[in-house]
């Protein structure tokens, strides 16, 4: 209880004043064990570790079969910074240790130090591995799973020449098993929780680690099944098609993807929140590289998934949410070319949302992008084609681009005749002190002003009114 409430002090006491009385009876060397190993542990809370060292020592010489006093053992003389001989307290307590429980939380803790030796010290320490029977690593690759220790299972499932060798896609997909050299390679791996190494990625960059990463998590599945498939997923709103994909884009490796099931009944895309892998895909932060992107997209397709034409909670096609710095090869997946108006409408109004919001930069991106896709095809919908035009004309206009926002509202004239195009020109031409087919412009446009717009009129009037009273050689602005 003293131990519990952190009473440190007086629970060393106590513990002293029991091995007084344990050590004066041979036959209570169990007991003198747990003492030692329990005062060992106060000790490493207080961060004593040396005492706390001696005292699992003594437990272990009271006792050579009490896991405990070698698992305090190596946790001191790991926080000592003697990481090989924590390493080998702990494979010796495992060879001493009767108990399976203890045996697979020792070999845990020696897994989780291979980690930070030298590649020297790594060698000799993992050859000392192979003593041990092959049953004893699954459920010694579970619990390294639980704790996110995914280089840790990687050593024990490839080897230990991890970071040497190379692990390319198609060699992994065709040939795994040449690459499971560790001492579970062989393991079966269904109750490996997967979805902890999302929390390892949070910590490391995935493309950097990607080449052992992907490597072990496919061995994972092909040693485990669909089950570990399922087991990524994070919480019960996911679903593994998505939670596979995440992985897919961090890493930029496919293996996973490659030998995801097809759908079906039992397989979909959609996660309980109603999003589709594809909006998964089509908003990732940051973007993905568009050839990659591309790839995958296809993959997923071509293995029956149909989601791509879904819209989320919010109404969103996955291709609303696609970053505006795609090309129109992106897009094209995303929408088919026989959707080509729905797409113009919806990269139009895209751009027309980023004029609202005052980021006239994105929303030229957005219209550049159907503009220079359709300029060849503009006859099928000159309409369209000229409010895109349009549009991107009135962003010239707000970034000072006039002779821009001038070609732009011709050549939107040109498609169909519109007022709007003649009141941006004559803007455009004030700026370029172009008055004279300033004026001829912003008369047209003054004509031209319809029932809708008659709010229109007076900004013209203002317009003709300051450009008449201007003297010849005055460098204007335009408002």
């Amino acid at each position: 209880m003293a131990e519990q409430n952190k009473e440190y002090t007086k629970a060393l006491q106590m513990y002293d004043n029991a091995l007084d009385v344990a050590q004066q009876s041979p036959e209570l060397y169990k007991e003198a064990a747990i003492l030692y190993s329990n005062k060992s542990n106060v000790l490493y809370q207080m961060n004593d570790f040396k005492t706390a060292l001696t005292n699992a020592v003594a437990a272990t010489n009271s006792d050579p079969e009490y896991s405990e006093g070698y698992y305090w053992s190596g946790k001191a003389l790991l926080d000592l910074e003697s990481a090989v001989d924590a390493f080998l307290m702990f494979v010796g307590g495992c060879l001493k240790s009767r108990n399976d429980g203890d045996k697979v939380l020792l070999l845990t803790e020696a897994a989780i130090i291979l980690n930070s030796l030298s590649d020297v010290d790594l060698q000799s320490c993992y050859e000392k591995l192979h003593q041990f029977n092959t049953s004893v690593w699954p459920d010694v690759l579970t619990r390294l799973s639980q704790r996110a220790e995914w280089k840790s299972i990687a050593y024990l499932i490839l080897g230990s020449s991890l970071d040497v060798l190379k692990f390319g896609e198609i060699n992994i997909a065709e040939s795994i098993d040449q690459f499971c050299t560790g001492v579970a390679g062989k393991s079966p791996t269904a109750a490996v929780e997967t979805r902890t190494v999302f929390k390892y990625l949070e910590q490391h960059n995935g493309k950097c680690i990607a080449h052992w990463l992907n490597a072990t998590l496919f061995v994972v599945y092909s040693h485990g099944g669909e089950q570990t498939l399922r087991n990524l997923t994070v919480d019960g709103r996911d679903c593994p098609l998505h939670a596979v994909t995440r992985f897919v884009l961090q890493t930029e490796r496919t293996s996973l993807l490659e030998v995801f099931p097809h759908q079906s009944p039992s397989w979909c895309d959609v996660s309980s929140g109603g999003e589709s892998v594809f909006h998964l895909l089509a908003k990732h932060s940051p973007p993905v590289p568009v050839d990659f992107l591309v790839k995958v997209t296809k993959s997923i397709l071509e293995k029956g998934y149909r989601g791509i034409m879904m819209t989320d909670v919010n109404g969103k096609l996955p291709f609303d949410l696609l970053d505006i710095t795609y090309p129109m090869s992106v897009c094209n997946v995303f929408l088919p070319n026989d959707l080509r108006e729905i797409k113009m409408d919806k990269l139009n109004d895209r751009g027309v949302s980023k004029t609202k919001h005052g980021d006239y930069c994105g929303a030229i991106l957005l219209f550049s992008k159907v503009i220079d896709f359709y300029r060849q095809e503009a006859e099928r919908n000159s309409y369209l084609y000229g409010i895109i035009l349009q549009n991107r004309a009135k962003s010239y206009l707000q970034q000072k681009e006039y002779q821009r926002a001038l070609n732009d509202a011709n050549e939107s004239m040109n498609a169909f005749e519109n007022q709007e195009s003649h009141w941006i020109a004559g803007r455009a031409l004030i700026c370029l002190e172009k008055y004279g087919q300033a004026c001829i412009e912003l008369l047209y446009a003054y004509d031209c002003v319809t029932i809708l717009i008659q709010s229109r009129r007076a900004d013209i009037v203002s317009y003709l009114a300051k450009l008449f009273s201007l003297p010849a050689k005055l460098h204007c602005k335009c408002t």
